[in-house]
């Protein structure tokens, strides 16, 4: 027998600096490659996509950039099942991606105390870095969660106008 939980609601972010490079995150769990992915975490209650995305921005990066437009809605489910419940338990998951324009590749600041681990790193050390979009394709198969990340910084890259230079982050 199936049980189904409530759906479970993400904010990712799609940070892009005004080189075109995507912002990505990885968790390491030795001896293991890590799976590199853009900041995200659950809503909190009663929070809305655009609220959760702000404080998530500001939580994960220390950054204080404009939140854009929606890019991608994800959604799935994933199937559980432990020897002492013999029944099997369904996770329902919905993500929205959003565009964050950042006009420099800065720094990123990770509070250690406002930094919770991410569900992906289990507790592991968290390591940040800048891709462009040569280096996003030219990696391993499965580095990316999700696996159509180059594509989706492609689609930003064509389709959204250069960062305007007026702009700017804080951190």
């Amino acid at each position: 027998m199936t049980q189904f939980q409530e759906t479970r609601r993400w904010v990712r972010l799609v940070i892009v600096n005004a080189e075109g490079e995507l912002l990505l995150f990885a968790g390491h769990e030795k001896p293991q490659v890590p799976r590199w992915s853009v900041a995200g975490d659950a809503l909190l209650p009663d929070e809305d996509y655009p609220a959760a995305a702000m404080r998530i921005l500001e939580q994960k990066t220390g950054l204080r950039c404009p939140l854009g437009p929606l890019l991608r809605e994800h959604e799935g489910s994933d199937l559980s099942a432990t020897d002492s419940t013999p029944d099997v338990s369904t996770t329902q998951w919905f993500e929205r991606y959003f565009l964050v324009r950042c006009p420099d590749a800065v720094d990123i600041v990770i509070n250690a105390e406002l930094e919770e681990p991410a569900e992906e790193s289990q507790g592991h050390p968290l390591e940040y870095r800048w891709w462009s979009l040569a280096d996003l394709y030219n990696a391993t198969d499965n580095a990316f969660t999700p696996s159509w990340l180059p594509e989706l910084l492609a689609s930003v890259l064509v389709s959204e106008p250069p960062l305007s230079p007026s702009l700017s982050a804080s951190v």
